[in-house]
């Protein structure tokens, strides 16, 4: 179906990283296409401030700030769809890359078809399903071009390393069949980590006792009547929710804190980004450290 017949509104955006001297190059040649297509064309190329809380080139660096970007414009246009262009192979590649560098169960689930961009956007895979050969060898039989980028053949990033030395070598030395081996790894654990997300949901509703931006108070008694998993689940959860700073927290103090949850001795921990845990025989306190008034809001 045609997106007149679906009463889509369709908007082409590309973001040029500037990490290479010919990236113009490629902005041009999508440029083009959105004008043979007849659709709106929006162009974001990235400044240094855009990545400017991590080391430059890097896929972490990339990817935030075209999240950023793409959110940005959703906003603007109103849009309830942002479509990338993941593939079966894309697939593959993140989860062998998360098990290498340690992952749980979410991470497992790989990259998801649909999931949110921002208060009012979803972000859609529509060729999640799709290898990487199959789409290029669709656009070949309709007359399109595709650009190749250079830097995905840069083996300083690890992705790269993964899909030209690491995969081919799994597959011929190892299982023909690694690439289904990891789909159906990561359609499993995508199965158990939405049960799991479901029952964390649940079990901090009915956990919480009080909730105020900085400081929340948890039953203690709901959470040790918890399996280990779903208490660590429910305090990452609640980490997101409060917007607290969740990537600073490590295995480790996953660890630690869902050990206090379920324990009944009197104790205080300091915890990563100005957060501090206590726990109580029945409460089990989480505060997060207010800035003072000479510190300016991030």
């Amino acid at each position: 179906m045609s997106a007149a017949e679906l009463r889509l509104e369709l908007h082409v955006a590309h973001v040029d990283h500037q990490w290479r001297d010919d990236s113009c190059e490629d902005a041009a040649a999508v440029a083009r296409l959105a004008e043979r297509l007849q659709l709106p064309f929006h162009l974001h190329s990235v400044k240094a401030d855009d990545v400017s809380s991590l080391p430059p080139h890097t896929e972490a660096a990339a990817r935030d700030a075209r999240r950023r970007y793409l959110g940005e414009l959703s906003r603007e246009l109103s849009a309830a769809w942002v479509a990338v262009g993941h593939t079966r192979d894309d697939q593959v590649e993140t989860v062998l890359h998360r098990v290498l560098r340690g992952t749980g169960v979410a991470g497992l689930s790989g990259i998801r078809p649909v999931s949110r961009l921002s208060a009012n956007t979803q972000l859609v895979r529509p060729l999640l399903d799709c290898r990487r050969e199959e789409v290029e060898a669709y656009l070949r039989s309709i007359g399109v071009d595709w650009c190749v980028d250079d830097t995905n053949r840069d083996g300083r990033f690890t992705r790269n390393r993964i899909r030209h030395d690491l995969l081919p070598e799994l597959r011929d030395k190892f299982n023909p069949q690694v690439d289904a081996a990891l789909e159906r790894l990561a359609a499993q654990a995508a199965a158990i980590y939405d049960w799991l997300a479901g029952a964390a949901g649940e079990g901090l509703r009915q956990a919480i006792i009080e909730c105020q931006p900085n400081s929340v108070t948890l039953d203690a008694t709901t959470l040790r009547a918890q399996p280990v998993v779903v208490v660590s689940e429910m305090l990452r959860l609640l980490w997101r929710r409060q917007a607290w700073p969740e990537q600073a927290m490590g295995s480790g103090h996953w660890d630690k804190l869902t050990a206090m949850a379920q324990q009944t001795t009197r104790s205080t921990h300091s915890l990563p980004g100005g957060m501090t845990a206590e726990c109580s025989r029945d409460r089990l306190l989480i505060t997060a450290r207010q800035p003072s008034e000479t510190e300016t809001p991030l």
